[in-house]
């Protein structure tokens, strides 16, 4: 197909928001109007469907569910639990470094990630999912299965919404590039820094390409989607240290727009999760504050870095682990039937639903999770 074929074919892909917007409703007319972005996107599309394969096609789809939202509302939430308590490291709410360990994100030898860092890192993926949501909310392009009919999707479920940026690799990127960014052996040029910095390259990539192998995007979707999130990753982890008292007010004006311009669920549902997570982080550090019974001997000197004089709390079990995931799909299940019972609007179900959710991961679990490993070592002594 010719160049000139493309053009018309992308011509056509004007939708409502681009009889609103004008020629930005509909942005890949403008990144195909170059020879760069042309025929080869097509091209590239039509070559990964005629090497598709059934086991192959599982791996894709396995790799793709990598980038889902669930996936990393699962791993942020395990990272939580395992986390030692903010008020425990003696810096809630401290605008600096909340961990001895060079990467705030990762788990050290001697103590586990603060749990501080791991809720903003919670609301820097937040953060980028909404400004998805908004940007492809905007544009409103159609993904390739929709306007060709040459490109056949598969594992279509995992693409309900419009293509422009792609969502899984505008995440992958923000979520592990953060991890990286944040890691001060990456900067002084270390083995394990190279190493960390290949691992979440190649997370990023083979996400992204696993959505144009299902011809579920474009490949402009996902080199604009990584590059947005390369730059939220990037940047976003010292940002937030910077304004941490001010970060969530962009956050919260994507989810206005989200929300009340363009009526999206989704945005219903991560401002919902935002704000119950909030709320229980806040409670939890404050719980720990007013108890002292998250870590026996915390130093409370903000500038201390000493890892030796600090008892931590009982390590979570995989078993332990697993339970909270399961407890924290229980809750969302049966919060959603009821008030679907009730007969309330989706959105607020969806809302409310997901503010539970929230709630649940920064406050129930790591109250459940707490009391669970403080009496099995009780018991074993």
């Amino acid at each position: 197909m010719s160049f000139d074929a493309i053009t018309a074919v992308n011509l056509g892909m004007v939708s409502t928001s681009g009889l609103l917007f004008g020629a930005f409703g509909n942005f890949s007319v403008l990144l195909t109007s170059a020879a760069p972005l042309g025929d080869w996107q097509l091209e590239l599309l039509l070559w990964l469907q005629s090497v598709r394969h059934p086991v192959l096609t599982w791996i894709m789809g396995a790799l793709t569910m990598l980038g889902d939202d669930l996936f990393y509302v699962a791993v942020l939430s395990v990272m939580y639990w395992t986390g030692s308590s903010a008020y425990a490291a003696g810096r809630f709410g401290s605008r600096h470094r909340l961990s001895s360990s060079p990467n705030p994100y990762s788990v050290s030898a001697k103590r586990p990630q603060n749990r501080q860092n791991t809720f903003e890192l919670m609301q820097l993926v937040v953060f980028s999912v909404l400004l998805n949501i908004v940007i492809k909310n905007f544009v409103d392009a159609p993904r390739p299965f929709e306007a060709l009919t040459g490109i056949e999707g598969l594992w279509t479920f995992t693409a309900g919404s419009a293509s422009f940026p792609s969502g899984h690799a505008q995440t992958a990127a923000t979520f592990w590039l953060a991890l990286v960014s944040a890691g001060g052996g990456v900067r002084r040029g270390k083995r394990g820094g190279v190493v960390t910095i290949g691992i979440a390259c190649s997370f990023i990539v083979l996400i992204s390409l696993s959505r144009l192998y299902l011809g579920v995007h474009w490949p402009q979707d996902v080199l604009a989607g990584g590059l947005i999130g390369g730059v939220l990753g990037f940047l976003g982890p010292s940002l937030l240290k910077r304004f941490i008292r001010w970060c969530l007010i962009p956050t919260l004006a994507l989810s206005a727009i989200g929300i009340f311009v363009f009526l999206d669920h989704s945005a219903v549902q991560l401002t919902g999760l935002l704000m119950g997570a909030t709320i229980g982080h806040a409670n939890s550090g404050l719980t720990a504050r007013s108890t002292g019974t998250a870590v026996k001997g915390a130093d409370t000197d903000t500038g201390s870095d000493s890892d030796t004089d600090i008892d931590l709390v009982p390590s979570a079990k995989p078993a332990h682990l697993l339970f909270g995931i399961l407890t924290v799909a229980a809750a969302y299940g049966t919060t959603t039937w009821l008030l679907t019972a009730f007969g309330l609007p989706e959105l607020i179900v969806d809302g409310l639903a997901t503010l539970e959710t929230g709630l649940m991961i920064t406050w129930g679990v790591p109250a459940l999770l707490e009391a669970a490993t403080s009496g099995i070592e009780r018991g074993s002594v």
